[in-house]
């Protein structure tokens, strides 16, 4: 552009070198004016009425439309190396500001990894349910380690109770099996026992009616005798058979408070197989939960280290940026002032009088 600006002045020179003397004498570059703005054109050359940018006065003169020109362009050059220079620093302040900020967050994650390390954490709850807390990361951990040696040990004496208990069910319930068998042998001896009782009672009912009769109808000894002998005899009957039912019904009274026993026995030990199984379940569940809590707390520093790392590497690039950022300003800024200078010289050239 500089060049091209060049070129076009150098040949309005020319031209304005080939003015005649009359022209010259009248209208030159810097020759006095009085109206701002007025135009006019001398030997080709096109001339504009103000103030002379390539001088400090301000009085008005004739000055070439060339002139005016290369001020313009020498304004707009400077005009860019005021904007370059302010991006410039933006830039860098924008740069040196996010170093800034990025050696912050590093020195807190430095402060919060360093601080993890003492701080306090919670490692169970106790008998009433009130967490438990503990200083130090590394104390956490192996205080957790031993409470779950101690959960261990607990949920392998739980899972022993239940397989005794599940045992004990099993011959309880063979036990009641053998004995429900004796009941049911029971209850029909009882029932036997009852029928038997049941027959002679009937037949001492019907010797007493006949005994009866016979003596109403005043029979002879020889028939009422035998009828008082039977009856005697099926007194004595219905006494060994009363007997007989009440000890075979204690008999089947005994078996059936021993199926029971059995039974309820039996229950208690599913109860009991029930709980430990809930407490095996449970102390799985807490082991699980601290070696979450050992995993969780191991990994901090290595949260942190990850994240320290990465702010280290951005505050490297930030840097390199930073530098590179200075090194291209430093090149460009020679362009830029280069670029000025030239058209400072070419405005001054321009805008000198007598053209």
């Amino acid at each position: 552009m500089f060049k091209e600006l060049a070129a076009v002045t150098l040949v309005g020179l020319l031209i304005t070198a080939g003015l005649t003397p009359a022209n010259a004498a009248t209208v030159k570059q810097g020759t006095a004016c009085t109206k701002t703005g007025a135009k006019t054109t001398a030997g080709g050359t096109k001339y504009v009425c103000g103030i002379n940018p390539g001088t400090t006065s301000k009085k008005l003169v004739w000055v070439t439309t060339d002139c005016i020109s290369a001020n313009s362009e020498y304004l707009n050059s400077v005009k860019q190396l005021a904007t370059f220079t302010s991006q410039v620093a933006n830039v860098q302040k924008q740069l040196t500001d996010s170093i800034a900020a990025s050696n912050d967050l590093l020195t807190l994650l430095q402060q919060q990894m360093a601080a993890a390390e003492t701080a306090d954490y919670v490692v169970g709850r106790d008998a009433t349910g009130v967490q438990q807390s503990i200083t130090g990361r590394q104390a956490a951990i192996d205080r957790i380690k031993e409470l779950m040696v101690e959960t261990q040990a607990k949920m392998a004496k739980s899972q022993a109770d239940s397989d005794a208990a599940a045992i004990s069910q099993t011959d309880l319930l063979a036990k009641k099996a053998t004995a429900q068998i004796s009941l049911t042998q029971a209850l029909a001896d009882k029932a036997a026992a009852q029928s038997e009782l049941t027959k002679v009672t009937v037949a001492k009912s019907v010797a007493v009616t006949d005994k009866a009769n016979a003596v109403a109808k005043k029979m002879p000894a020889s028939v009422i005798d035998p009828l008082t002998k039977a009856i005697d005899s099926l007194t004595q009957a219905i006494a060994q058979r009363s007997s007989v039912l009440k000890s075979v019904t204690n008999v089947a009274d005994q078996w059936k408070k021993a199926v029971d026993s059995y039974q309820k026995t039996s229950d208690l030990a599913g109860s009991s197989i029930s709980q430990f199984k809930t407490a095996v379940g449970s102390y799985a569940r807490g082991l699980d939960n601290n070696q979450k809590a050992i995993d969780r707390i191991t990994k901090i520093p290595l949260d942190f280290q990850t994240k320290i790392t990465a702010a280290q590497a951005q505050i490297t690039s930030l840097k390199q940026k930073l530098t590179d950022a200075n090194t291209t300003k430093a090149t460009l800024l020679v362009s830029v002032k280069s670029s000025t200078t030239q058209a400072k010289q070419l405005m001054t050239l321009t805008c000198k009088a007598g053209l």
